[in-house]
């Protein structure tokens, strides 16, 4: 899609009905859109890694590589590479175009979520289960040594051990904000190795389940156990403040994921009910805009497209729904001299309006037109920025070349061309005694 045609005037409608299907992965449990969100990544039962190309709504990847279920999935800034995380205490870095694994790391326990640097694609971020968070730079990787060092060491007594953490950058990764399985949130700064600031969400210990970070890094979304979700205000010093929270106040229920709309004027949360249910909210003044009945089964994961309007959700059984917003015609945008009337207006005919033209002078003046002299630049690709966040150094992959399905003998494999496993023992230790 050419995104110089989009409405700019129709960005801040939300999604309403389902338009289309994903094609059916078999039993996936996690998305995610990359940067540009022509493809999306998805994370299944099984531990397969699949790719969808977003347009066609097909499957033009499959990475085999986990052998427990996926918990999380993440694309690098320029698509190139996508990082999978599991229950079988492994995470994946596959690289995209290729299809072929890049690098694996073993750790001692299940791992529940990990990410890439918003900003360097050598840094990842790893939350294993019952374990301190661990920032992992894979540089010496690159460069051919079996080892990789640990940039984070959390030393501060608030960050208590065998707790389950959730976390998330800051816009420039120069900040890093985790949520507790106690109800507690952190802010640390990575760059000087210490704790900025801890809260509390309430009295109680309620678990907090999602923890994400607004496109323009202004604002944090929180979902928690006490069958709310909140937004904090993000200040200039990385500190955070609570704004709104969001319930439904007559049925109670459990949210079991949440988003910020590209623009970050919306937050959605689906309920873990049957059907589901899409809430969405107004995040300023945190009213109720609408809300979404989807298919008989219960939900597990939601996304909202990077710059569309447009969500995509995982139910527990089926296809990946496609949310749409009700198109309306717009005949302007097909001649632009048609004007839309909401009443009949009467016509006052121009004086000259069929009038002769002296059709010389019209002749003269299309000469004159032509014989002008025009650069026409045929060679350099004029970039849009399309995003909020995007930087004119940025470097993205625009297509993922799709292979034709080969046909395997049962006596015969295929392996990755570069495999580089390595066991994470060490650093998960050196990271308690920290």
């Amino acid at each position: 899609m050419n995104l110089e045609l989009l409405d700019p005037f129709q960005q801040e409608e939300v999604p309403d009905i389902i338009k289309n299907y994903l094609e059916d992965g078999g039993n996936v449990i996690t998305c995610s859109f990359n940067r540009r969100g022509n493809y999306v990544a998805g994370g299944c039962l099984d531990g397969r890694c699949l790719i969808w190309d977003f347009e066609t709504t097909s499957i033009i990847r499959e990475y085999q590589g986990h052998e427990d279920k996926i918990t999380s999935i993440c694309w690098s800034r320029d698509s190139n590479l996508i990082l999978s995380s599991s229950k079988d205490k492994s995470c994946i870095i596959w690289n995209s175009i290729t299809g072929n694994l890049v690098y694996k790391f073993k750790f001692d326990t299940p791992i529940k979520y990990s990410c890439f640097h918003p900003r360097k694609k050598n840094i990842i971020l790893v939350c294993p289960q019952k374990h301190l968070p661990i920032l992992v730079d894979i540089t010496p990787l690159e460069e051919g040594k079996e080892e990789i060092r640990t940039l984070l060491r959390i030393d501060s007594e608030e960050i208590a051990a065998k707790t389950d953490y959730l976390g998330c950058f800051s816009r420039y990764g120069e900040k890093l904000y985790f949520g507790s399985s106690k109800g507690n949130i952190y802010v640390y700064d990575v760059e000087q190795q210490m704790s900025i600031e801890s809260l509390k969400i309430n009295a109680g210990s309620s678990t907090i389940k999602n923890i994400h970070i607004s496109k323009k890094g202004k604002d944090l979304l929180v979902n928690s156990s006490d069958r709310q979700i909140r937004v904090f205000t993000i200040e200039e010093n990385g500190k955070i403040e609570q704004q709104h929270k969001f319930q439904d106040p007559v049925n109670q229920f459990q949210w079991v994921q949440c988003c910020f709309s590209p623009n970050s004027e919306y937050v959605i949360g689906a309920s873990d009910t049957k059907p589901y249910k899409i809430y969405i909210w107004d995040k300023e003044d945190g009213n109720l805009l609408r809300i979404l009945e989807g298919s008989q089964k219960s939900l597990v994961d939601l996304a909202w497209h990077p710059y569309r309007r447009v969500i995509i959700t995982v139910p527990k059984i089926g296809q990946i729904a496609i949310w749409v917003t009700t198109y309306q015609e717009n005949w302007s945008a097909f001649a632009p001299d048609f004007q839309e009337l909401e009443e009949n207006v009467e016509y006052i005919e121009k004086e000259n309006e069929f009038d002769i033209i002296n059709e010389n002078i019209l002749e003269e003046e299309k000469k004159k037109k032509e014989e002008e002299d025009e650069e026409i630049d045929v060679v350099n690709i004029q970039r849009i920025m399309y995003n909020s966040d995007s930087d004119s150094n940025d470097e993205e992959i625009f297509f993922i070349p799709v292979k034709p399905d080969i046909v395997q003998s049962e006596n015969q494999s295929f392996l990755p061309s570069q495999l580089s496993t390595v066991q994470m023992d060490t650093l998960t230790e050196s990271v308690h005694s920290s």
